[in-house]
């Protein structure tokens, strides 16, 4: 997956305060999990060229795997198990040599009912002269996020913060952050997972609906698989060979404020096991809804019932008497 930003000039790039921020989502009916949060499993030294964290979310009779890696590009991984005791096993000697396949595995192996992983491999940066928003030209060179330093991962409770910066950066920095939260009531579906994310991205920390901004998608096409194993530690790890898919995702629409105006963006990506969450209204909102469409619902049906009796009173003085 590629993340595509317009700039105003063909001036010295100014690369933007890119905020990626996933949530990781358990479906199924509501039920507690027990979190436990280690990082770089196993190991008994800080790997180089980046860090694993390993998320094991623990159910009575399933355990949901999150492993967030940076050795090369940022990948997320995602494996589900019908056992409650299933492990992360890692060869470090081998994983940190990117070229085993296997080095990484998750027992036992016949445990495992699904997996998918999402690997943010390019950031695009374009010349909009004509202010159009579309990313099909003047692109710039991309910065190969397996290419950048990263920063070690900063862990803050259930959440993880992993920044990194291209050489060619005069400043600024992208920035992913991991949060985990697993309690959802959705039902069960036939569903594996799915991976979605916010149709808008914001240009502040605070985000609100001034600073918003839409972002587009392209439609997803086949990848070598290899081409994703080779940009990334952890695909190369835990798949042997693996089918792939990839989109670019850009941000932005003709006439709005470039990124230079803040230089900063933030967006929302959530990744998850069984069907994705539905919209549903909260509290407040369900109560408004009451309140602004109850009110004119009960005046009718008032209004309805006193005609109906002035009606029938009107039809009964109007009739003829009987006649004794």
């Amino acid at each position: 997956m590629a993340a595509a930003a317009k700039k105003r000039s063909r001036g010295a790039s100014s690369p933007v305060y890119l905020l990626l921020v996933f949530s990781l989502f358990s479906g199924g009916h509501s039920f507690s999990r027990q979190l436990v949060v280690e990082l770089n499993p196993g190991s008994p030294f800080t790997p180089p060229g980046g860090e694993l964290l390993h998320v094991r979310a623990v159910g009575d009779n399933d355990t949901l795997h999150f492993l967030f890696c940076s050795q090369g590009a940022p990948t997320l991984l995602l494996v589900h198990t019908n056992t409650s005791s299933s492990t992360v096993k890692v060869n470090w000697s081998q994983f940190v040599s990117r070229n085993h396949s296997g080095s990484l595995k998750v027992e036992p192996e016949s445990s495992v009912l699904h997996s998918t992983a999402v690997v943010f491999s390019r950031l695009l940066e374009y010349d909009d002269v004509n202010d159009t928003a579309e990313p099909t030209s003047d692109l710039l060179p991309p910065y190969e996020l397996q290419d950048f330093s990263w920063s070690r991962l900063r862990l803050s409770g259930p959440t993880a913060l992993l920044c990194g910066a291209a050489a060619a950066f005069a400043n600024g920095s992208l920035c992913l952050q991991v949060s985990q939260w697993v309690s959802a009531e959705n039902g069960s579906s036939d569903v594996l997972g799915f991976v979605q994310w916010k149709p808008v991205a914001y240009r502040q920390p605070a985000p609100t609906l001034e600073d918003a901004t839409p972002c587009r998608h392209s439609d997803p096409r086949p990848q070598s698989g290899e081409a994703a194993a080779a940009a990334s530690g952890l695909i190369r790890a835990f798949y042997g060979k693996t089918e792939a898919f990839g989109l670019n995702v850009s941000f932005g629409l003709a006439g709005e404020p470039f990124y230079d105006s803040t230089k900063f963006l933030s967006w929302t990506l959530l990744v998850g096991s069984g069907s994705p969450p539905m919209d549903s209204f909260s509290p407040l909102v369900l109560s408004m809804m009451a309140v602004g469409l109850g009110t004119p619902l009960i005046l009718l049906l008032v209004g309805g019932v006193y005609v109906c009796v002035r009606k029938r009173a009107a039809a009964s003085t109007a009739t003829y008497e009987p006649i004794n």
